[in-house]
Protein backbone atom coordinates (compact mmCIF):
# COMPACT_ATOMS: atom_id res chain seq x y z
CA UNK A 1 0.00 0.00 0.00
CA UNK A 2 1.02 3.27 -0.90
CA UNK A 3 0.93 6.49 1.55
CA UNK A 4 -0.79 9.93 0.40
CA UNK A 5 -0.56 13.37 1.80
CA UNK A 6 -3.80 12.60 3.56
CA UNK A 7 -2.61 9.40 5.30
CA UNK A 8 -4.25 6.94 3.09
CA UNK A 9 -2.67 3.21 1.88
CA UNK A 10 -4.30 3.03 -1.76
CA UNK A 11 -1.40 1.23 -3.61
CA UNK A 12 0.20 -2.08 -3.80
CA UNK A 13 4.16 -1.73 -3.69
CA UNK A 14 4.73 -3.33 -7.05
CA UNK A 15 2.93 -0.61 -9.01
CA UNK A 16 5.32 1.69 -8.15
CA UNK A 17 7.53 2.26 -11.35
CA UNK A 18 4.04 1.93 -13.09
CA UNK A 19 2.13 4.92 -10.89
CA UNK A 20 5.27 6.86 -11.55
CA UNK A 21 5.73 6.31 -15.31
CA UNK A 22 1.83 7.85 -14.71
CA UNK A 23 2.69 11.22 -12.77
CA UNK A 24 2.07 14.20 -15.13
CA UNK A 25 5.51 16.31 -16.03
CA UNK A 26 5.75 19.43 -14.08
CA UNK A 27 9.35 20.90 -15.20
CA UNK A 28 11.23 19.83 -18.10
CA UNK A 29 14.03 17.05 -16.15
CA UNK A 30 17.00 18.88 -15.00
CA UNK A 31 15.82 22.64 -15.29
CA UNK A 32 14.51 23.24 -11.82
CA UNK A 33 14.97 21.44 -8.80
CA UNK A 34 11.59 20.12 -7.19
CA UNK A 35 11.36 17.44 -5.02
CA UNK A 36 8.87 14.42 -4.86
CA UNK A 37 9.15 11.49 -2.44
CA UNK A 38 8.47 9.28 -5.52
CA UNK A 39 11.91 9.31 -6.46
CA UNK A 40 12.98 7.53 -4.07
CA UNK A 41 10.44 5.42 -4.37
CA UNK A 42 12.03 4.64 -7.84
CA UNK A 43 15.47 4.26 -5.92
CA UNK A 44 14.17 1.50 -4.00
CA UNK A 45 12.49 -0.23 -6.77
CA UNK A 46 15.96 0.08 -8.98
CA UNK A 47 18.06 -1.11 -6.15
CA UNK A 48 15.94 -3.95 -4.95
CA UNK A 49 16.03 -4.82 -9.01
CA UNK A 50 19.76 -4.20 -9.83
CA UNK A 51 21.04 -5.77 -6.26
CA UNK A 52 18.63 -8.73 -5.93
CA UNK A 53 18.45 -7.65 -2.53
CA UNK A 54 16.30 -5.50 -0.17
CA UNK A 55 16.42 -1.73 0.19
CA UNK A 56 16.81 -1.64 3.48
CA UNK A 57 19.77 -4.83 3.69
CA UNK A 58 21.59 -2.93 0.52
CA UNK A 59 21.31 0.40 2.72
CA UNK A 60 22.24 -1.19 6.04
CA UNK A 61 25.56 -3.05 4.75
CA UNK A 62 26.87 -0.94 1.57
CA UNK A 63 25.89 2.60 3.13
CA UNK A 64 25.45 2.46 6.83
CA UNK A 65 27.90 -0.62 7.85
CA UNK A 66 30.55 1.58 5.83
CA UNK A 67 29.98 4.36 6.78
CA UNK A 68 29.85 3.54 10.57
CA UNK A 69 26.71 4.56 10.92
CA UNK A 70 25.29 2.12 13.46
CA UNK A 71 22.50 3.63 15.09
CA UNK A 72 20.79 4.41 11.99
CA UNK A 73 18.12 1.80 10.75
CA UNK A 74 14.98 1.22 8.72
CA UNK A 75 13.38 -0.46 11.55
CA UNK A 76 11.01 1.98 13.60
CA UNK A 77 12.09 3.46 16.75
CA UNK A 78 9.71 4.04 19.37
CA UNK A 79 10.30 6.84 22.57
CA UNK A 80 13.70 7.02 22.11
CA UNK A 81 16.04 10.23 22.28
CA UNK A 82 18.11 9.55 20.01
CA UNK A 83 16.48 9.13 17.30
CA UNK A 84 14.00 11.56 14.87
CA UNK A 85 10.95 10.81 14.30
CA UNK A 86 9.50 10.85 10.06
CA UNK A 87 8.22 13.58 8.73
CA UNK A 88 5.63 11.16 7.24
CA UNK A 89 3.04 9.25 9.37
CA UNK A 90 -0.36 8.03 9.22
CA UNK A 91 -3.84 9.05 10.37
CA UNK A 92 -3.11 6.90 14.07
CA UNK A 93 1.01 8.91 14.31
CA UNK A 94 2.41 5.46 13.21
CA UNK A 95 5.60 5.68 10.69
CA UNK A 96 3.56 3.71 8.51
CA UNK A 97 6.75 2.99 6.68
CA UNK A 98 9.13 1.13 7.47
CA UNK A 99 11.26 -1.54 5.89
CA UNK A 100 10.00 -4.00 3.17
CA UNK A 101 6.92 -1.23 2.55
CA UNK A 102 6.24 1.28 -0.41
CA UNK A 103 8.06 4.53 0.04
CA UNK A 104 10.78 3.05 2.22
CA UNK A 105 13.04 4.43 0.46
CA UNK A 106 11.68 8.02 1.19
CA UNK A 107 10.72 8.01 4.80
CA UNK A 108 12.05 4.70 6.33
CA UNK A 109 15.00 5.45 7.50
CA UNK A 110 15.91 6.58 11.42
CA UNK A 111 18.86 8.31 12.35
CA UNK A 112 20.75 10.98 15.22
CA UNK A 113 22.27 13.88 14.49
CA UNK A 114 26.07 12.61 14.44
CA UNK A 115 25.52 9.83 12.50
CA UNK A 116 23.94 12.26 9.43
CA UNK A 117 26.58 14.82 9.68
CA UNK A 118 29.37 11.81 9.21
CA UNK A 119 27.39 10.40 6.53
CA UNK A 120 26.93 13.67 4.44
CA UNK A 121 30.79 14.71 5.42
CA UNK A 122 31.72 11.61 3.61
CA UNK A 123 29.34 12.54 0.34
CA UNK A 124 30.81 16.01 0.58
CA UNK A 125 34.41 14.21 0.35
CA UNK A 126 33.24 11.78 -2.42
CA UNK A 127 32.51 14.37 -4.63
CA UNK A 128 35.15 16.39 -3.94
CA UNK A 129 37.19 13.18 -5.05
CA UNK A 130 35.32 12.82 -8.19
CA UNK A 131 36.12 16.24 -8.89
CA UNK A 132 39.91 15.94 -8.75
CA UNK A 133 39.79 12.63 -10.61
CA UNK A 134 37.94 14.20 -13.25
CA UNK A 135 40.88 16.74 -13.87
CA UNK A 136 42.67 13.87 -14.48
CA UNK A 137 41.19 11.72 -16.87
CA UNK A 138 40.63 15.39 -18.45
CA UNK A 139 44.30 15.94 -18.45
CA UNK A 140 45.26 12.50 -19.94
Amino acid sequence: MCWTEFGHLSLPRSETVHFSSDLDIIRPLRKRWLYNNWGYGLADCVIEKLTRDTWGRFLTEEIFRLNRMMNTTLHHVTESETYAEGYMSLTDDTPGLEEGKLLEGAVAVQSNIRELLQFYKHLMEAERIIKRLRGIVLRL
